[in-house]
C-alpha cells in the first residue's frame, strides 16, 4: 500500500519532466513529373501523331516509349538522354559548361588538390585501350560524350567506366554488333 503512493509520484515526475513529442514533419509531395511523350512534344521533339503511334507500339510489344521512339527513327539517342536527365530533374547543365569552357583553372590551393585528386570522374574508352577518349564529371555528360562518338565514329566499342581515387568502376556498355542485332 505505501509504494503506491510513490509509483504515482514518479509518474508524476516522468511526466512534468519528459521530452514533449516529436512534432510530425509535414509530408512533402514530390512534384508531378511530365511523362516523357509531352515533354518531347513540348521541346518540339515530338508531333502529337507520332506519340500516338509510338504508344500504339508501345502497347503491342510493352518496351520502353523512348527506345520505341528511336527505332522508329523520330528521336536520336542524344534527345532521348537529355530529355529523360530533364525529366528526372537532372542539372548537368554546370558541368556541360565546365566542359566547353575554354578557361580550365588549375586547383590552387592544398584542400582544393586533395579534393580534386578524392572527387570521382567518369571516363568514356574503348575496352582494352588505356586512355580514355573523354574524361567527365558527371555520367550524363560521359553518356553525352559516347552518343557523339557513336554518331560521329561509330566505333565497334566502348565503355563508360567511374573513377573513384584510382578504383573503376564498369558503369555502361556499348557494342555495335549487339546494337546491329535485331530485336528479340
Amino acid at each position: 500500500m505505501l509504494d503506491q503512493p510513490l509509483s504515482q509520484r514518479l509518474r508524476e515526475i516522468r511526466e512534468t519532466h519528459a521530452p514533449p513529442a516529436p512534432a510530425l514533419e509535414p509530408v512533402h509531395e514530390l512534384p508531378r513529373r511530365l511523362p516523357l511523350g509531352e515533354l518531347l512534344i513540348e521541346k518540339g521533339l515530338l508531333s502529337e501523331h507520332d506519340l500516338r503511334l509510338a504508344l500504339a507500339h508501345q502497347r503491342d510489344d510493352g518496351r520502353p516509349l523512348g527506345q520505341i521512339l528511336i527505332g522508329m527513327g523520330i528521336l536520336s539517342e542524344q534527345d532521348l538522354a537529355r530529355t529523360l536527365a530533364e525529366q528526372h530533374g537532372f542539372d548537368f547543365s554546370m558541368s556541360l559548361r565546365r566542359r566547353l569552357s575554354p578557361v580550365v583553372r588549375q586547383p590552387q590551393a592544398e584542400e582544393e588538390l586533395e579534393e580534386a585528386a578524392e572527387a570521382e570522374r567518369y571516363l568514356l574508352r574503348e575496352p582494352g585501350l588505356a586512355e580514355p577518349l573523354h574524361v567527365a564529371d558527371t555520367f550524363l555528360d560521359a553518356a553525352d560524350a559516347a552518343f557523339e562518338l557513336i554518331d560521329e565514329r561509330d566505333p565497334a566499342a566502348l565503355e563508360i567506366v567511374r573513377d573513384r581515387c584510382g578504383e573503376l568502376e564498369h558503369l555502361w556498355s556499348y557494342s555495335r554488333a549487339e546494337a546491329d542485332a535485331p530485336a528479340a
